[in-house]
């Protein structure tokens, strides 16, 4: 059997807006019984770092009665492009945070981003970070957390500039 694109397309246009959808922060699949089993959310919208330094990004999640999870909750977090560059002004990561069932709610989860040093006077620059969850009847906070990267003070940052 041959296929048009004619064909296809809108299966194709579908499988992604499921898979946008599906990986959206403002997604939220009902779990079994229709209702959110749990939320996920940054402790901040901004971390401020300084050149050189690194911030924590605290995830938390909890559940609507505040008991343990149920089950498993997986929390994917990824660096994203801003103002400033990745692997330039900080180290981009990407990972997994997992939340295994049992898990208090409130309990909280950590994963850092370091800025690196340019030796440049510039203004703050930021790196947004995405939150992002599949795990059914879980709901990820709106307001994701964004990264701005201070210059860093000192000597060497005046070199050169008018008084």
């Amino acid at each position: 059997m041959r296929f048009r694109v004619a064909d296809v397309a809108p299966l194709a246009i579908l499988a992604a807006a499921i898979v946008a959808a599906s990986l959206s922060p403002d997604y939220t699949a009902a779990g079994p019984s229709g209702a959110v089993a749990a939320t996920v959310s940054a402790d901040q919208t901004v971390y401020a770092a300084e050149e050189g330094g690194s911030v924590r990004v605290k995830v938390t999640v909890a559940t609507p009665s505040g008991g343990p999870l149920t089950a498993p909750v997986t929390v994917g977090y990824a660096t994203a492009a801003g103002t400033a560059t990745a692997g330039v002004d900080y180290r981009p990561v990407n990972g997994t945070l997992v939340f295994p069932a049992g898990t208090h709610s409130g309990i909280t989860e950590t994963f850092v981003v370091r800025a690196n040093r340019d030796h440049l006077v510039e203004a703050p620059e930021t790196a947004p970070v995405t939150l992002a969850s599949a795990t059914i009847g879980v709901r990820v906070s709106p307001a994701q957390p964004t990264i701005v990267i201070l210059s860093a003070p000192g000597p060497d940052r005046r070199a050169g500039l008018p008084g």
